[in-house]
Protein backbone atom coordinates (compact mmCIF):
# COMPACT_ATOMS: atom_id res chain seq x y z
CA UNK A 1 0.00 0.00 0.00
CA UNK A 2 1.31 3.64 -1.00
CA UNK A 3 1.65 5.51 1.87
CA UNK A 4 0.85 9.53 1.87
CA UNK A 5 3.18 12.14 3.59
CA UNK A 6 1.11 15.69 4.06
CA UNK A 7 2.83 19.04 3.09
CA UNK A 8 1.32 22.60 3.65
CA UNK A 9 3.66 25.30 3.75
CA UNK A 10 1.73 27.78 2.17
CA UNK A 11 1.57 31.52 2.34
CA UNK A 12 -1.43 31.30 4.41
CA UNK A 13 -1.26 27.86 6.28
CA UNK A 14 -4.98 26.13 8.03
CA UNK A 15 -5.21 28.91 10.67
CA UNK A 16 -5.65 26.23 13.43
CA UNK A 17 -2.31 24.43 12.60
CA UNK A 18 0.66 25.94 13.80
CA UNK A 19 3.56 23.25 12.69
CA UNK A 20 4.60 22.53 15.82
CA UNK A 21 1.15 21.21 16.64
CA UNK A 22 0.23 17.92 15.60
CA UNK A 23 -3.20 16.59 13.88
CA UNK A 24 -3.72 14.27 17.04
CA UNK A 25 -3.27 17.16 19.66
CA UNK A 26 -6.39 19.05 17.63
CA UNK A 27 -9.89 18.16 18.65
CA UNK A 28 -12.07 20.34 16.78
CA UNK A 29 -12.25 23.15 14.37
CA UNK A 30 -15.62 24.78 13.56
CA UNK A 31 -15.75 27.70 10.89
CA UNK A 32 -19.16 28.74 10.38
CA UNK A 33 -17.93 32.23 8.94
CA UNK A 34 -17.14 31.92 4.82
CA UNK A 35 -19.24 28.14 4.81
CA UNK A 36 -21.70 26.62 2.50
CA UNK A 37 -25.12 26.22 4.46
CA UNK A 38 -26.10 26.09 8.76
CA UNK A 39 -25.97 22.35 8.97
CA UNK A 40 -22.34 22.58 7.39
CA UNK A 41 -21.02 24.80 9.60
CA UNK A 42 -21.22 22.58 12.51
CA UNK A 43 -19.02 20.09 10.82
CA UNK A 44 -15.67 19.34 12.88
CA UNK A 45 -13.69 19.99 10.18
CA UNK A 46 -10.54 17.81 11.15
CA UNK A 47 -12.54 15.10 12.20
CA UNK A 48 -15.98 15.22 10.31
CA UNK A 49 -18.68 13.14 11.82
CA UNK A 50 -16.91 13.22 15.37
CA UNK A 51 -17.69 16.35 17.85
CA UNK A 52 -19.89 17.80 15.51
CA UNK A 53 -21.49 20.98 16.78
CA UNK A 54 -25.30 20.22 17.72
CA UNK A 55 -27.73 22.96 17.98
CA UNK A 56 -29.65 23.39 21.30
CA UNK A 57 -31.45 26.25 19.85
CA UNK A 58 -29.90 27.23 16.59
CA UNK A 59 -28.22 30.12 16.00
CA UNK A 60 -28.28 32.11 12.73
CA UNK A 61 -25.97 31.99 10.29
CA UNK A 62 -24.94 33.76 7.09
CA UNK A 63 -21.83 33.11 5.00
CA UNK A 64 -20.52 36.56 5.48
CA UNK A 65 -20.49 36.47 9.80
CA UNK A 66 -20.65 33.10 11.06
CA UNK A 67 -23.00 32.45 13.52
CA UNK A 68 -25.08 34.83 15.50
CA UNK A 69 -25.93 34.40 18.78
CA UNK A 70 -28.82 36.88 20.73
CA UNK A 71 -28.94 35.46 23.97
CA UNK A 72 -30.83 32.66 23.28
CA UNK A 73 -29.41 29.97 21.16
CA UNK A 74 -26.19 27.76 21.63
CA UNK A 75 -24.92 24.33 20.50
CA UNK A 76 -23.60 21.21 21.82
CA UNK A 77 -19.83 19.79 21.51
CA UNK A 78 -19.91 16.91 23.38
CA UNK A 79 -16.39 17.76 24.16
CA UNK A 80 -15.26 17.52 27.71
CA UNK A 81 -12.06 19.34 28.62
CA UNK A 82 -9.63 18.27 30.60
CA UNK A 83 -6.80 20.43 32.61
CA UNK A 84 -4.09 20.70 29.53
CA UNK A 85 -7.31 21.41 27.32
CA UNK A 86 -7.00 25.04 24.98
CA UNK A 87 -9.62 26.88 23.64
CA UNK A 88 -9.78 29.39 21.06
CA UNK A 89 -12.72 31.70 19.38
CA UNK A 90 -12.73 34.71 16.92
CA UNK A 91 -15.80 36.46 17.01
CA UNK A 92 -17.09 39.87 16.62
CA UNK A 93 -19.60 42.27 18.89
CA UNK A 94 -21.64 44.76 17.06
CA UNK A 95 -23.90 46.03 20.39
CA UNK A 96 -24.44 46.63 23.21
CA UNK A 97 -24.61 43.58 25.45
CA UNK A 98 -24.24 43.93 29.12
CA UNK A 99 -23.24 41.38 31.32
CA UNK A 100 -20.75 38.46 31.38
CA UNK A 101 -21.67 36.41 28.45
CA UNK A 102 -19.93 33.49 27.44
CA UNK A 103 -18.84 32.53 24.18
CA UNK A 104 -18.08 28.88 24.95
CA UNK A 105 -16.80 26.82 28.01
CA UNK A 106 -18.19 24.74 30.89
CA UNK A 107 -18.16 25.48 34.12
CA UNK A 108 -17.86 23.26 37.41
CA UNK A 109 -16.10 24.14 40.61
CA UNK A 110 -12.31 24.76 40.59
CA UNK A 111 -12.67 22.87 36.45
CA UNK A 112 -14.20 26.12 34.61
CA UNK A 113 -12.97 26.38 31.04
CA UNK A 114 -14.81 29.40 29.98
CA UNK A 115 -14.25 32.59 27.21
CA UNK A 116 -16.84 35.58 27.95
CA UNK A 117 -17.29 39.23 26.31
CA UNK A 118 -19.35 42.14 26.61
CA UNK A 119 -19.34 45.36 25.01
CA UNK A 120 -20.57 49.03 25.55
CA UNK A 121 -21.18 51.64 22.80
CA UNK A 122 -19.70 54.53 23.31
CA UNK A 123 -20.03 57.83 21.27
CA UNK A 124 -20.87 55.23 18.65
CA UNK A 125 -17.85 53.04 19.22
CA UNK A 126 -17.61 49.48 20.59
CA UNK A 127 -15.85 49.31 23.60
CA UNK A 128 -14.87 45.02 24.21
CA UNK A 129 -14.70 43.96 27.72
CA UNK A 130 -13.49 39.80 27.70
CA UNK A 131 -12.81 37.44 30.65
CA UNK A 132 -11.34 33.91 30.94
CA UNK A 133 -12.66 32.34 33.85
CA UNK A 134 -9.84 28.42 34.43
CA UNK A 135 -10.19 26.77 37.70
CA UNK A 136 -12.53 28.94 39.40
CA UNK A 137 -9.98 31.76 38.83
CA UNK A 138 -11.36 34.63 36.97
CA UNK A 139 -9.44 37.28 34.43
CA UNK A 140 -10.00 40.60 32.76
CA UNK A 141 -8.95 42.30 29.87
CA UNK A 142 -10.91 45.24 27.76
CA UNK A 143 -10.02 47.17 24.44
CA UNK A 144 -11.58 49.97 22.75
CA UNK A 145 -12.29 49.59 18.79
CA UNK A 146 -11.66 53.26 18.30
CA UNK A 147 -13.81 54.38 15.17
CA UNK A 148 -15.53 50.96 14.59
CA UNK A 149 -18.97 49.67 15.26
CA UNK A 150 -17.98 46.27 14.61
CA UNK A 151 -15.58 44.83 16.52
CA UNK A 152 -14.03 41.58 16.02
CA UNK A 153 -11.59 40.01 18.27
CA UNK A 154 -10.09 36.33 19.23
CA UNK A 155 -9.70 35.30 22.86
CA UNK A 156 -8.15 32.05 24.03
CA UNK A 157 -7.85 30.06 27.35
CA UNK A 158 -4.83 27.63 27.82
CA UNK A 159 -3.21 26.07 31.30
CA UNK A 160 -0.58 28.34 30.37
CA UNK A 161 -2.09 31.56 30.45
CA UNK A 162 -5.19 33.68 28.76
CA UNK A 163 -4.86 35.57 25.33
CA UNK A 164 -6.60 38.77 23.68
CA UNK A 165 -6.12 38.69 20.02
CA UNK A 166 -2.57 36.85 20.28
CA UNK A 167 -1.36 38.41 23.53
CA UNK A 168 -1.00 37.50 27.12
CA UNK A 169 -3.18 38.76 29.42
CA UNK A 170 -2.82 36.62 32.68
CA UNK A 171 -0.55 33.83 33.16
CA UNK A 172 -2.69 31.39 35.37
CA UNK A 173 -1.64 29.93 38.81
CA UNK A 174 -4.36 27.79 40.08
CA UNK A 175 -4.80 23.97 40.27
CA UNK A 176 -7.71 22.49 38.07
CA UNK A 177 -9.79 20.11 39.39
CA UNK A 178 -13.46 18.85 39.91
CA UNK A 179 -14.84 16.40 36.82
CA UNK A 180 -15.45 19.13 34.06
CA UNK A 181 -18.57 18.40 31.53
CA UNK A 182 -18.96 19.02 28.22
CA UNK A 183 -18.59 22.52 26.54
CA UNK A 184 -21.09 24.22 24.72
CA UNK A 185 -20.41 27.25 22.07
CA UNK A 186 -22.72 30.44 22.20
CA UNK A 187 -23.30 30.02 25.90
CA UNK A 188 -21.52 27.94 29.06
CA UNK A 189 -22.14 24.54 29.96
CA UNK A 190 -23.26 24.73 33.97
CA UNK A 191 -24.95 21.34 35.33
CA UNK A 192 -26.52 20.72 32.16
CA UNK A 193 -28.10 24.34 31.50
CA UNK A 194 -26.71 26.31 28.93
CA UNK A 195 -25.91 29.74 31.04
CA UNK A 196 -24.67 33.50 30.20
CA UNK A 197 -26.29 33.22 26.89
CA UNK A 198 -23.67 35.22 24.09
CA UNK A 199 -24.69 38.51 21.85
CA UNK A 200 -22.61 38.24 19.05
CA UNK A 201 -21.19 36.89 16.29
CA UNK A 202 -18.53 33.94 16.47
CA UNK A 203 -16.70 33.00 13.23
CA UNK A 204 -14.47 30.38 14.24
CA UNK A 205 -13.65 27.82 17.20
CA UNK A 206 -10.53 25.62 17.71
CA UNK A 207 -9.91 23.03 20.69
CA UNK A 208 -7.14 21.40 21.61
CA UNK A 209 -6.25 18.76 23.82
CA UNK A 210 -2.59 20.27 24.81
CA UNK A 211 -1.40 23.67 26.19
CA UNK A 212 -0.85 25.59 23.41
CA UNK A 213 2.61 27.80 23.73
CA UNK A 214 2.47 31.77 23.11
CA UNK A 215 4.18 31.69 19.76
CA UNK A 216 1.35 28.96 18.87
CA UNK A 217 -1.46 30.83 20.42
CA UNK A 218 0.16 34.02 18.50
CA UNK A 219 0.02 32.20 14.79
CA UNK A 220 -3.38 31.08 15.52
CA UNK A 221 -4.57 34.34 16.53
CA UNK A 222 -3.62 36.17 13.29
CA UNK A 223 -4.47 33.59 10.95
CA UNK A 224 -8.02 33.58 12.20
CA UNK A 225 -8.43 37.30 11.85
CA UNK A 226 -7.41 37.52 8.68
CA UNK A 227 -10.25 35.13 7.44
CA UNK A 228 -11.81 36.81 4.78
CA UNK A 229 -14.38 36.29 2.05
CA UNK A 230 -14.14 38.23 -0.87
CA UNK A 231 -14.44 41.37 -1.42
CA UNK A 232 -16.75 40.66 -4.23
CA UNK A 233 -19.53 38.03 -2.90
CA UNK A 234 -19.78 36.82 -6.25
CA UNK A 235 -16.31 37.29 -7.93
CA UNK A 236 -15.90 36.76 -11.28
CA UNK A 237 -13.29 33.70 -11.45
CA UNK A 238 -10.92 33.58 -14.66
CA UNK A 239 -9.06 30.21 -13.42
CA UNK A 240 -9.13 27.78 -10.52
CA UNK A 241 -6.68 24.66 -9.82
CA UNK A 242 -6.16 22.42 -7.28
CA UNK A 243 -3.24 21.76 -5.60
CA UNK A 244 -2.66 17.68 -6.61
CA UNK A 245 -1.13 16.34 -3.31
CA UNK A 246 -4.84 17.35 -1.88
CA UNK A 247 -6.61 15.43 -4.90
CA UNK A 248 -6.92 11.70 -2.21
CA UNK A 249 -7.84 13.78 1.11
CA UNK A 250 -11.45 14.63 2.15
CA UNK A 251 -13.11 17.87 0.57
CA UNK A 252 -12.89 19.96 3.19
CA UNK A 253 -9.22 19.22 3.20
CA UNK A 254 -8.82 20.54 -0.71
CA UNK A 255 -6.32 22.86 -1.34
CA UNK A 256 -7.69 25.09 -4.36
CA UNK A 257 -6.60 28.76 -5.72
CA UNK A 258 -8.25 31.10 -8.28
CA UNK A 259 -7.40 34.23 -10.31
CA UNK A 260 -10.16 36.35 -10.20
CA UNK A 261 -10.60 39.70 -11.19
CA UNK A 262 -9.43 41.31 -8.02
CA UNK A 263 -7.22 38.77 -6.60
CA UNK A 264 -5.52 35.70 -6.31
CA UNK A 265 -7.35 33.36 -3.25
CA UNK A 266 -6.45 29.88 -1.92
CA UNK A 267 -8.22 28.00 0.43
CA UNK A 268 -7.11 24.64 2.43
CA UNK A 269 -10.28 23.82 3.53
CA UNK A 270 -12.31 23.13 0.08
CA UNK A 271 -13.69 26.59 -0.22
CA UNK A 272 -14.82 27.14 3.69
CA UNK A 273 -12.35 29.90 3.89
CA UNK A 274 -10.10 32.01 1.55
CA UNK A 275 -6.96 34.21 1.75
CA UNK A 276 -5.88 35.91 -0.66
CA UNK A 277 -2.31 36.00 -1.81
CA UNK A 278 -0.09 39.14 -1.03
CA UNK A 279 1.66 40.17 -4.46
CA UNK A 280 3.61 42.65 -4.83
CA UNK A 281 3.34 45.95 -7.48
CA UNK A 282 4.53 44.58 -11.01
CA UNK A 283 8.10 45.23 -12.19
CA UNK A 284 7.95 48.10 -13.93
CA UNK A 285 12.02 47.93 -15.02
CA UNK A 286 10.56 46.54 -18.66
CA UNK A 287 7.82 49.34 -19.35
CA UNK A 288 9.27 52.21 -17.36
CA UNK A 289 5.66 53.58 -17.13
CA UNK A 290 5.17 56.93 -15.37
CA UNK A 291 2.96 56.47 -13.18
CA UNK A 292 4.23 52.67 -12.61
CA UNK A 293 1.04 50.31 -12.63
CA UNK A 294 -0.05 49.24 -9.02
CA UNK A 295 -1.06 45.84 -8.16
CA UNK A 296 -4.43 46.82 -7.40
CA UNK A 297 -5.22 47.94 -10.72
CA UNK A 298 -4.44 44.41 -12.24
CA UNK A 299 -6.79 41.89 -13.21
CA UNK A 300 -5.56 38.60 -12.57
CA UNK A 301 -6.23 35.68 -15.57
CA UNK A 302 -4.16 32.56 -14.62
CA UNK A 303 -2.40 30.84 -11.64
CA UNK A 304 -0.91 27.05 -11.54
CA UNK A 305 1.88 24.93 -10.36
CA UNK A 306 4.72 24.08 -11.89
CA UNK A 307 4.14 20.48 -12.99
CA UNK A 308 7.79 19.23 -11.86
CA UNK A 309 7.95 21.28 -8.61
CA UNK A 310 4.78 22.51 -6.85
CA UNK A 311 7.00 25.00 -4.68
CA UNK A 312 6.90 26.91 -7.75
CA UNK A 313 3.48 28.68 -8.31
CA UNK A 314 3.13 31.01 -11.58
CA UNK A 315 0.62 33.69 -11.94
CA UNK A 316 -1.01 36.08 -15.07
CA UNK A 317 -1.74 39.57 -14.27
CA UNK A 318 -3.18 41.95 -16.89
CA UNK A 319 -3.77 45.90 -16.35
CA UNK A 320 -6.20 46.22 -19.58
CA UNK A 321 -6.16 50.23 -19.79
CA UNK A 322 -2.15 49.99 -21.08
CA UNK A 323 -2.29 46.30 -22.27
CA UNK A 324 0.36 45.31 -20.02
CA UNK A 325 0.58 41.88 -18.87
CA UNK A 326 3.10 40.45 -15.82
CA UNK A 327 3.68 36.86 -15.14
CA UNK A 328 4.41 36.58 -11.11
CA UNK A 329 6.92 33.51 -9.92
CA UNK A 330 7.22 32.19 -6.30
CA UNK A 331 9.72 29.53 -6.25
CA UNK A 332 8.49 29.26 -2.49
CA UNK A 333 5.21 28.76 -2.18
CA UNK A 334 3.87 32.11 -2.18
CA UNK A 335 6.18 33.34 1.14
CA UNK A 336 8.09 35.54 -1.35
CA UNK A 337 7.61 36.80 -5.13
CA UNK A 338 9.27 37.93 -8.61
CA UNK A 339 7.31 39.49 -11.47
CA UNK A 340 8.04 40.43 -15.10
CA UNK A 341 6.65 42.78 -17.43
CA UNK A 342 5.68 40.84 -20.97
CA UNK A 343 4.79 41.96 -24.54
CA UNK A 344 1.33 40.92 -25.71
CA UNK A 345 1.48 39.32 -29.14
Amino acid sequence: MPSWTERNTGLIKKWWKPSTVLDSEIVAVYQPFAETSLADSYINLVDPGVNDAAPGIAPGWARATGWTFANSEYLTTGITPTANYTIFVEAAITAATGGTKSMMGQSVNNGANLLSANASIISGHVTYQGSWQYAGLSFGGNSTATGKTIYRFNQCLSKNGAYLNGSLVSTLVSTYSGSPIAMFIGAHNQAGVATNKFTGRILAVAIYNVELTAAEVAFISTQASELTEFDDPTPNVNYIVQHPKTRHLNNANHELMIATDTGIFRTFNGGRGWARLTLPDPSNVEFGDSPAATVSELTFHWVDYDPLNKETIYIMGVKASTSRIWIYKTTNNGESWTSRGIEAT
